[in-house]
C-alpha cells in the first residue's frame, strides 16, 4: 500500500488520508461507502511526492459499527492508463499480470522480447533449456544467449511460423525447435513472443540417386499437356519434396495451439488441439458456432478482450489472436490462448479478500464487545485509582496500574537517530530504561532545564516487556475517582486530536488540596490519558 503511495510507512500512519496522495474527494467517497453499506470502486490518480500522477483503481469496503466505523481500502494499479517507460525512445514495456502468468505457466520454452531482441521475460522452460535463470536472462539479447530469430521485419500478420528451425546450444548439447512468433504493436512499440515447439520430422524423402533416375525416365517420355488441378491441390515442386502453396494452412494442423479457420462468416475447420481443449468435435460444432464466430469478430475489433464460455470440456477463459491468410483473403485463422487457470487464480484471490474482510469484521465486533465489557466492569467497580501529575502547568492523570514507581530525575544518556520524544536511556539500579518525554509526545516543546522533574517507571508487562520511564514536571498524588466524575470525549474527538484520552475528570471542591488563587479557576479539570493505548501506538510505529 505504501509503495503505491510512494511514501514511507511511518509517514502515512495516523495521518488524514487525503494528505497521503489521494484526491481531496476521497473522504466523500468513504462517506458514500458508509452510507451505502457496501463496497464501492472507482478510478482515480494518486499524487506522488515528485508531483507525478499514478493511475489506480480503488475499492472501499466499509466495516461499520455504532462505535468505531472502519474502512478497508484496496489499491490496484491501473496498468492500462500508465504510460510505458521508454529508454532511447524504444524501451520495453513491462508485461501485464495476465501475460506474465500465461508465459510462466506455459510448459513450452517461451520468451517475450522487444524489436532490439532484448529479453523482457523468459519462462522456466527456456531457463532450463539454456541453463540460465529467468532473472539473469532479462535484459540479455537473444543472439548473445544463442537464440537466432530472423525475419522480424517481414512479418505479414500477428502470428508467423518461422521457416527455419531455431537451434540452441544448451547444457544437453545442440537442440533444434520449430518456432511460433507472435507480434504485438502498440504506440510505436513492438514486442514479440517466441514459442518453441519440438521439430516435427518430415516423411523420409527419396534419396538423391533415385531422384536422378526418376528425372531420366521423365526426360524419355513425350511431353503431355498440363492438366488443371484444383486450387487447393496445387503445389510448388522442389528437388527434395513438395509442399502446399499455402504454408499457413500446412502448419494449421501441426501447431499445438487451439485454432479454427473462418471463411465467409462460417467455421470451415478446427484443428485437433481445439477439439481436445474445448471438447467440441465436428458433430457439436454447429451448436457452438454462433458463440465462437461472435467472439472471433469481437477479438478482431479489440484484441485485448478476454472471453469466458462453457464448452463440453468445461468453463474456458481465453483470448483470441487473428491471423489473416494472404493467399486466401476470405480465410482467417483464429488462435485460442487459454487463460482458464489465470482466471481461476483471480477468483481464488477475490475469495480470500472476502474471507479476510469477514475476519476483520468479526475481529472488530469482538473488540467492540470487549471494550463494552471493560467499560461496564469499570462502571460496576464505582471507583478508579489514578496517579495525577503535571505537564506545562496542566493537570493530567493515568491509571495506577501503569505506574510501578516514581523516581527523581537521573542522568540521561542520549540515543542517536531516535524520534524527538525518546530522550535517551537511564541506569535504574542496573536496569537499562528508555526515557520518553511525554510533553513532547503530546506536542509541547522540549525543556532544556529538567530540574525538579520526575520519572514515572512503567511496569514491563504494561509496555510489551520493555523498560520505559515517562518524564513529567511533577507527580501530585494518587487519587480515587468515581465514574460519575468522568466525562468521555467520544471517538470522533479522539480521532481528530489523535491523542488517546479516556476522558476529562471533574475534581470536586473536597478533592483539591493546597491550591493557589490562580489554580482555583482552572485546576478542577484533569485530562485522563489512556497511557496503555499511547504505548501500544508507539510500539506499532517502531516495529
Amino acid at each position: 500500500f505504501s509503495e503505491n503511495l510512494a511514501r514511507e510507512r511511518q509517514n502515512i500512519l495516523f495521518r488524514d488520508i487525503a494528505s497521503a496522495g489521494f484526491p481531496g474527494d476521497i473522504n466523500e467517497n468513504i462517506d458514500e461507502a458508509f452510507s451505502a453499506g457496501s463496497k464501492i470502486e472507482f478510478q482515480t490518480n494518486i499524487s506522488h511526492l515528485d508531483n507525478s500522477s499514478y493511475p489506480v483503481w480503488v475499492q472501499i469496503i466499509p466495516l461499520t459499527s455504532d462505535d468505531n466505523p472502519l474502512a478497508l481500502i484496496v489499491i490496484f494499479p491501473d496498468e492500462e492508463e500508465q504510460e510505458p517507460e521508454r529508454e532511447d525512445k524504444k524501451a520495453s514495456n513491462i508485461p501485464d499480470t495476465i501475460l506474465k502468468t500465461l508465459i510462466d505457466l506455459n510448459p513450452s520454452p517461451m520468451v517475450l522480447f522487444d524489436e532490439d531482441q532484448k529479453v523482457i521475460l523468459a519462462n522456466e522452460g527456456l531457463s532450463e533449456l539454456i541453463g540460465v535463470s529467468s532473472d539473469q536472462l532479462q535484459g540479455q539479447k537473444l543472439p548473445d544467449i544463442g537464440v537466432m530469430v530472423y525475419g522480424l521485419a517481414k512479418m505479414a500478420g500477428d502470428v508467423e511460423l518461422l521457416p527455419d528451425n531455431v537451434c540452441i546450444e544448451s547444457p544437453f548439447g545442440m537442440q533444434c525447435f520449430s518456432g511460433i512468433l507472435i507480434s504485438n504493436k502498440e504506440d510505436a512499440i513492438t514486442q514479440y513472443i517466441l514459442v518453441l515447439q519440438p521439430v516435427i520430422e518430415p516423411e523420409p524423402a527419396l534419396d538423391r540417386p533415385a531422384i536422378q533416375e526418376l528425372k531420366g525416365e521423365l526426360k524419355e517420355k513425350p511431353e503431355e499437356e498440363p492438366i488443371d488441378e484444383p486450387e487447393e491441390e496445387k503445389s510448388i515442386q522442389t528437388e527434395e519434396d513438395s509442399v502446399p502453396a499455402d504454408k499457413n494452412l500446412l502448419h494449421f494442423s501441426e501447431i499445438a495451439l487451439p485454432g479454427m479457420i473462418i471463411e465467409d462468416s462460417t467455421i470451415a475447420e478446427t484443428n485437433p488441439p481445439f477439439q481436445e481443449w474445448s471438447g467440441v468435435n465436428e458433430d457439436k460444432l454447429s451448436e457452438f458456432s454462433q458463440v465462437l464466430i461472435s467472439h472471433a469478430v469481437q477479438s478482431r475489433e479489440n484484441s485485448g478482450l478476454t472471453f469466458s464460455s462453457l464448452y463440453p470440456a468445461g468453463l474456458k477463459s481465453y483470448r483470441i489472436i487473428s491471423q489473416p491468410v494472404p493467399a486466401s483473403p476470405d480465410k482467417i485463422i483464429h488462435w485460442f490462448v487459454d487463460q482458464t487457470e489465470e482466471h481461476e487464480s483471480i477468483a481464488v484471490l477475490k475469495s480470500q479478500i472476502e474471507t479476510l474482510t469477514s475476519e476483520l469484521t468479526s475481529a472488530k465486533n469482538n473488540l467492540v464487545e470487549e471494550r463494552s465489557s471493560m467499560k461496564n466492569s469499570e462502571e460496576v467497580s464505582g471507583q478508579i485509582d489514578i496517579v495525577e501529575f503535571e505537564l506545562y502547568d496542566e493537570r493530567y492523570a493515568m491509571d495506577i496500574g501503569m505506574v510501578r514507581e516514581v523516581v527523581e530525575m537521573l542522568p540521561i544518556t542520549p540515543l542517536p537517530r531516535t524520534p524527538p520524544y525518546i530522550i535517551g536511556i537511564i541506569n535504574l539500579r542496573g536496569e537499562v530504561t528508555h526515557v520518553i518525554d511525554l510533553a513532547v509526545l503530546l506536542g509541547e516543546r522540549i525543556k532544556k532545564d529538567r530540574t525538579g522533574q520526575k520519572i514515572i517507571i512503567v511496569p514491563p508487562d504494561a509496555a510489551h516487556g520493555d523498560h520505559i520511564g515517562i518524564i513529567v514536571d511533577n507527580v501530585r498524588s494518587v487519587t480515587g475517582i468515581g465514574v460519575r466524575q468522568v466525562t468521555a470525549l467520544g471517538n470522533e474527538v479522539n480521532e481528530r486530536i489523535q491523542t488517546k484520552i479516556k476522558g476529562i475528570i471533574k475534581v470536586s471542591q473536597d478533592d483539591l488540596v493546597e491550591r493557589s488563587e490562580v489554580e482555583e479557576k482552572r485546576a478542577d479539570l484533569v485530562i485522563w490519558l489512556d497511557m496503555k493505548e499511547i504505548l501500544n501506538q508507539m510500539a506499532g510505529l517502531h516495529k
